[in-house]
């Protein structure tokens, strides 16, 4: 089961992501190998704010990841769906099912 450890970047308004399978891109560009029928967790990295890891700058929660229908967005043509629903969220911690 894969996690995705959330983060900013810096002092940006951007995200950082890395996963648990050790994928660690510096930004947002993160490519996890995910099976289908897996379930996937978001979490705050456990990194940020610890000072052996000052890339890590923390964010204070994750509110909401939703499933895109591509039809609607146009920058997603071509993409393929992966989210079989909305993930769900407990303590801060965001789940789906792929």
């Amino acid at each position: 089961m894969p996690t995705i450890y959330v983060s900013r970047k810096g002092n940006s308004h951007n995200l950082r992501l890395r996963d648990s399978q050790g994928h660690d891109p510096g930004n947002s560009d993160l490519e996890t190998d995910i099976r289908a029928g897996e379930t996937v967790t978001w979490e705050l990295d456990p990194r940020a704010g610890d000072p052996n890891f000052p890339q890590y700058k923390p964010i204070a929660s994750i509110e909401h990841i939703e499933k895109v229908d591509g039809s609607s967005h146009p920058r997603y043509n071509g993409s393929i769906q992966l989210l079989t629903a909305d993930p769900v969220g407990t303590n801060g911690i965001l789940q789906e099912l792929w």
